[in-house]
C-alpha cells in the first residue's frame, strides 16, 4: 500500500499522465513476485518503515537494471553500437514498463457495455454476470478505494497538525539534532531543523495510514453487493473471475516485464472470499 500510495499521487486537477513520476510497474512488479508464492503470506502486522523504504529502493533499482538491460541488448548480439532497430526496440520496451496507465476510463465503461450488450444473455450463461454488472462493480471498486484513501488521510490530519506544532515548538530539537551529520550541525539553522522535523513527522504519520493493506484495498462479495446492489452470488463470481491465483510461474527471469496474466486478472485473492483490488489501472 505504500507503493500504491506513491503511484496514485497524480495531479488531481489535470489528471495528466505526464505528471506521473512513479510508474505503475513499480506496483505491478512486487505484486507479481508475491503471486509467484504458493499462498498469501500470513498477516504478521504492519511492515516497519525502514524495511518499506529499503524495499521501495530495491524495486526502483530493479527498474533501472531492467532499462539498462534493454539499452545494452545490442552488446549480446555482438554489436558495439546499437542499430536504429535496436534503439527502437529498447525505447519501446522501456515505454511499455513506464507508460501503462489507461486514460479516460470513464469512456471504457461505456465501451464495454456497448460491446457486450448484444450478447449479455450468453455472457451471463457462460460466466454468471452481465456487462452492466461488471462495469458497475469496476466503477464502485475504484470509487470505494479512493474514498478509503481519502478518509484514511483525513483521519490523520489532526495528528499531523499536532505533531507539526510540537516540532515547531522546539521540544524535539535535541532528539533529532543527533541525527544530523556532524559537519552540517553548525550550518543548519534552528528554523530549518524544525521544518525538517515537521516534514518527517508529517511523512511518518501519513505513512502509517497505509500500513495495513486490507483496510484500504480489500473487498468481499458481501461488501461489493452492499455497495452496488448486485446480488451477492454474482459479486462472488465477478471477483473470482478476475482474481489471479498464487503459484504463478516466473516470467523474463524475474526482470520487470509486462505480465499478461496480471493484465487479465488484476485482483489478488487473499482467501476466505477476500480480495485486494489495488491494481486500479488494470481493471479496464
Amino acid at each position: 500500500m505504500h507503493l500504491v500510495r506513491a503511484f496514485y499521487a497524480f495531479d488531481p486537477e489535470t489528471y495528466r499522465e505526464s505528471e506521473q513520476r512513479y510508474p505503475a510497474i513499480l506496483v505491478e512488479y512486487p505484486t507479481w513476485l508475491s503471486l509467484q508464492m504458493q499462498a498469501p503470506k500470513s498477516d504478521d502486522g504492519p511492515v516497519g518503515a525502514e524495511l518499506l523504504v529499503e524495499a521501495a529502493s530495491l524495486i526502483k533499482e530493479m527498474l533501472d537494471v531492467t532499462n539498462l538491460t534493454f539499452m545494452s541488448a545490442h552488446l549480446a548480439k555482438g554489436r558495439d553500437l546499437p542499430t536504429t532497430e535496436d534503439e527502437i526496440v529498447a525505447i519501446s520496451r522501456m515505454h511499455v514498463l513506464s507508460v501503462r496507465n489507461p486514460g479516460f476510463a470513464l469512456f471504457g465503461y461505456q465501451l464495454v457495455e456497448a460491446l457486450f450488450a448484444p450478447v449479455d444473455a450468453d455472457l451471463e450463461r457462460l460466466v454468471g454476470f452481465r456487462a452492466k454488472h461488471l462495469t458497475t462493480a469496476w466503477h464502485y471498486l475504484e470509487k470505494e478505494s479512493w474514498a478509503r484513501f481519502s478518509d484514511a488521510l483525513d483521519a490523520t490530519t489532526g495528528q499531523v497538525r499536532e505533531a507539526v506544532k510540537v516540532a515547531q515548538s522546539g521540544k524535539l530539537d535535541d532528539e533529532f539534532r543527533q541525527f544530523v551529520p556532524q559537519k552540517y550541525r553548525r550550518r543548519i539553522s534552528t528554523a530549518r531543523l524544525r521544518n525538517t522535523i515537521a516534514a518527517f513527522m508529517r511523512w511518518s504519520l501519513r505513512g502509517e495510514v497505509f500500513a495495513r493493506a486490507e483496510e484500504l484495498c480489500a473487498m468481499t462479495p458481501r461488501l461489493l453487493s452492499e455497495g452496488t446492489g448486485i446480488p451477492g452470488a454474482v459479486c462472488s463470481r465477478l471477483l473470482s473471475q478476475f482474481a489471479l491465483p498464487f503459484g504463478q510461474p516466473s516470467v523474463a527471469n524475474n526482470l520487470m516485464s509486462r505480465y499478461e496474466a496480471l493484465d487479465r486478472r488484476p485482483l489478488v485473492p487473499l482467501g476466505n472470499d477476500r480480495y485486494l483490488v489495488h491494481l486500479f489501472h488494470l481493471w479496464l
